[in-house]
């Protein structure tokens, strides 16, 4: 999705809900296939939230830097 400041987001939707009791054990990764680099190099921040089932409001987990040369 993108808006008029130019920001993109991407909406992801696992086939079955991650389980909330996750113990420092297991990680869970999002895998893109066939996904092209920006044609830009720069500096891209990636921020991630989270919504549980059944609730309207997401929750921060984390934030990315990723550099593109």
């Amino acid at each position: 999705n993108t808006n008029e400041s130019s920001l993109r987001s991407i909406d992801i939707y696992p086939y079955k809900p991650i389980p909330s009791n996750i113990d420092n054990k297991e990680s869970y990764a999002i895998v893109f296939k066939k996904i092209f680099n920006p044609k830009k190099s720069g500096l891209y921040q990636f921020h991630s939230f989270g919504q549980p089932r059944g609730k309207t409001v997401s929750s921060y987990i984390g934030s990315w830097t990723i550099v593109i040369d």
